[in-house]
């Protein structure tokens, strides 16, 4: 029996939310067959004489498209990569892995600088040094593997470089993402912003600082101290409650009827490590925080060496390797897409330029990663093809046996429904979903009620909700639920400006199983003032956009509902193997966006052993 009551409404014919139609969906169709991973080799990545395989990943989404699983990806064309570097990293990306234990058992561990082969013993491990350093974080960090695969010693079990030149994140930077700003939830309080511009104005310590100039690490880091009293001085909800400066503020974040009483300090202090709190209270910061850095530094963690130097060595040997993007293009500074970008430049171009290799002898590979039912978390705006606020979910709540619970963290659902509860919820609400679609009905209007909650759903945020928790879909750093969005040929067609001759890997085709349509956003009508356009105007792929914010206020998203698919092989099962063909459903949806770009491989599940290699066929 259905616990679920949709009551639907019609969209308001004034205010648009979406448009159905076909038009402006791509007619290319597809049928691809699965190859052998040393088949995918010669034809993907043949090489050339005297030139060594550098495979470049680069996310093509919002920045959780799995680029950690697509670096195993290539690793099973090319078995012989013996190193891989992130080169802008900052601990703000999380990224997950699958690596063995010392017993043998397969486990997951989440990686945030590090990159995701760093649990294994076969692999170097590179940290460049544009990436945005915690020196606590990534003892954490390390701890991890540790604890998770029982691998202790660096050089032998593990192997993990970082750059003497990495910039350094202070714990003022990661207090800087909740000064002066009205509402942090959305934050990862990572500080990668603020230690970025340090290090962009040559002010951010480094860790060749720590090592063998102290008195330039004091000189930098008092410096940030100073213009950290100047801003929080300027917050003046913060100085109602005596907080003005680092020392005030670090007496807050010991008292919890002090930080309890103000959201964005709560998130600050629970995300803070033991060391970073006591940061804030010492008299001689500078001192204290280069006693630990040095601590870190000298504790046989990682090496610390020059890795532009170790990437060109092993190169200059024959040896591939892979450079691992961080975030993804339409994040990257240089693309100024979004209002929700890092400072670094995060398009596979500027990776390889931080790489810092001697391009006369390396092949570059660029793979672009796509996720089907591409996600994204933070911020607190409507996003492209998203249909709704980032933040919504944080607004809802409910009561039950005098606790209240906010929808923010899937978890939350757990005290209300059991988990086959949720599943069959989810079916309900996304076949819903869809059939609001096809009939052009209101995703924000109309509502859901699920029994046993106490709370008032838009469609959108129900399936948004459901979707997070039934497909795993919660941030890493933030525990936030994700907001699921569909797949949009517009956004792509920005990205491919930058990435062009890239490869594709498709990721996750196996959710299309959960779900009766697939939507695909293939135009944007202007229906408002947008810059360069009239109204009425459509904008299709390759055709400009302006920033992300201002497309979604005077945009209204064109959408075509594609068949889904029932199974993963075109025999109807769901194992695949080399000469095996994709669902035709599955094949025309890869065909219509992926842009013209070769697909070279599919995810059919998180787990390296589902990701396949694929070719075009006739």
């Amino acid at each position: 029996m259905s616990f679920v009551d949709v009551r639907f409404a019609d969209q308001d014919p004034s205010d648009l939310e979406f448009i159905v139609s076909s038009e402006y969906t791509p007619t290319d169709t597809g049928r691809f067959q699965v190859i052998s991973p040393e088949e995918a080799r010669g034809l993907y990545f043949p090489g050339e004489k005297g030139k060594t395989n550098v495979y470049v990943i680069t996310g093509g989404q919002k920045g959780d498209e799995g680029k950690g699983g697509a670096v195993e990806v290539v690793r099973k064309a090319d078995p012989s990569i013996t190193w891989v570097a992130a080169e802008d990293s900052t601990h703000n990306a999380g990224k997950g892995a699958h690596a063995i234990d010392e017993d043998g058992n397969e486990v997951d561990i989440n990686f945030h600088l590090c990159p995701s082969t760093s649990a294994d013993p076969d692999i170097s491990n590179l940290v460049g040094r544009n990436t945005q350093m915690n020196p606590f974080t990534l003892e954490q960090e390390i701890t991890g593997i540790y604890n998770k695969t029982g691998r202790t010693e660096l050089g032998v079990d593990y192997h993990l470089t970082v750059d003497l030149k990495t910039n350094l994140v202070v714990p003022t930077n990661r207090a800087d993402d909740v000064i002066c700003r009205d509402d942090t939830m959305a934050s990862t309080v990572s500080g990668a912003t603020s230690s970025a511009m340090y290090a962009a104005g040559k002010k951010a310590p480094t860790l060749e600082h720590v090592l063998y100039d102290k008195v330039r690490f004091f000189k930098l880091v008092n410096a940030q101290i100073k213009e950290f009293n100047d801003r929080i001085a300027h917050d003046s909800v913060l100085r109602d409650i005596g907080i003005y400066n680092r020392i005030t503020l670090g007496s807050a974040l010991r008292t919890p009827k002090v930080y309890n009483s103000v959201p964005r300090l709560k998130v600050l202090h629970d995300k803070l490590s033991p060391g970073e709190l006591k940061f804030f209270s010492r008299v001689n910061a500078a001192e204290f925080l280069w006693g630990e850095y040095k601590r870190i530094a000298d504790a046989n963690l990682f090496f610390v060496g020059d890795t532009i130097e170790e990437k060109n060595e092993r190169v200059a040997r024959g040896e591939p390797g892979v450079l691992e993007g961080v975030q993804s293009v339409p994040l990257s500074g240089p693309c100024k897409f979004g209002i929700n970008k890092t400072a670094a430049g995060t398009h596979s171009a500027q990776t390889i330029a931080n790489a810092g290799l001697d391009d006369s002898v390396v092949n570059h590979y660029k793979v672009l990663i796509f996720k089907f039912g591409n996600t994204s978390v933070g911020g607190k705006d409507k996003t492209m093809s998203g249909l709704i606020r980032q933040d919504a979910l944080s607004k809802l709540s409910a009561t039950k046996e005098g606790v209240e619970y906010t929808f923010e963290k899937t978890a939350s659902l757990d005290a209300f429904l059991t988990k086959d509860e949720i599943t069959s919820a989810f079916h309900e609400v996304t076949a819903a979903y869809f059939g609001a679609i096809e009939k052009g009905q209101s995703l924000q209007d109309s509502k859901v009620y699920i029994s046993g909650i106490d709370c008032e759903f838009s469609l959108v945020e129900a399936k948004t909700l459901l979707t997070a928790y039934v497909w795993g879909e919660t941030g890493v750093t933030s525990g936030r639920a994700r907001i699921t969005r569909n797949a949009d040929n517009v956004e792509s067609g920005q990205v491919y400006k930058f990435e062009r001759k890239s490869l594709q890997h498709r990721n996750a085709g196996d959710r299309a199983l959960d779900v009766p349509l697939v939507g695909v956003v293939t135009a944007y009508k202007v229906n408002g003032d947008y810059p360069g356009y009239k109204s009425g105007d459509v904008i299709t792929p390759g055709m400009p956009l302006r920033e992300e914010h201002l497309t979604v206020k005077g945009c209204i998203p064109i959408m075509d509902l594609l068949p889904s698919w029932d199974s993963l092989n075109e025999d109807g099962t769901n194992d695949l193997k080399p000469g095996d063909i994709l669902h035709p459903n599955w094949g025309n949806y890869l065909a219509k966006v992926s842009g013209g770009n070769t697909v070279i491989s599919v995810g059919a599940g998180p787990k390296t052993s589902k990701k396949y290699f694929v070719k075009k066929v006739a």
